[in-house]
């Protein structure tokens, strides 16, 4: 995505009260419990 693109979107979702996560922490090891197992595999082990 052209980076003008991006900031464009991201200030969009600031503006709505979303928040940008960067996808490495969405694909780190988390630690404690979670009721979201069916969710615990990684998108990219996914493939």
């Amino acid at each position: 995505m052209d980076p003008a693109d991006l900031a464009t979107v991201e200030r969009a979702l600031v503006e709505l009260g979303y928040e940008s996560v960067p996808e490495e922490l969405l694909e780190s090891d988390q630690e404690g419990p979670s009721a979201l197992e069916h969710f615990a595999a990684r998108p990219s082990q996914n493939s």
